[in-house]
């Protein structure tokens, strides 16, 4: 094979690969900014207005306070108790991970 074809194939072959890398590249690139993208935060939506009975039945509803019964409390605060002791160990195992 003469030298000219061969530069000539070289040069060739390199400028495919040139393509198929820029082509390539792209697509990562458009995946990486789409799944970026599908994280970021998201507007609020506007908060419904209620209008008529509806908003009678909310204000009511709202008036009515709830009293917690001492077994309810005592739940309550046994579950708390739990997360943060569940919250600690979780701490304590990613310190020994390390």
């Amino acid at each position: 094979m003469r030298f000219s074809k061969m530069f000539l194939r070289l040069t060739y072959f390199n400028y495919v690969a040139k393509k198929i890398n820029a082509y390539f590249c792209a697509i990562i690139q458009n995946f990486i900014n789409k799944k970026n993208f599908r994280f970021m935060a998201r507007p609020i939506k506007e908060t419904p207005i209620l209008f008529g009975e509806d908003a009678r039945r909310f204000e009511e509803r709202m008036k009515q306070v709830r009293r917690e019964t001492p077994e309810e409390r005592e739940q309550r605060l046994a579950d708390y108790a739990l997360f943060l002791t569940m919250l600690e160990r979780g701490k304590q195992a990613r310190k020994k991970s390390v």
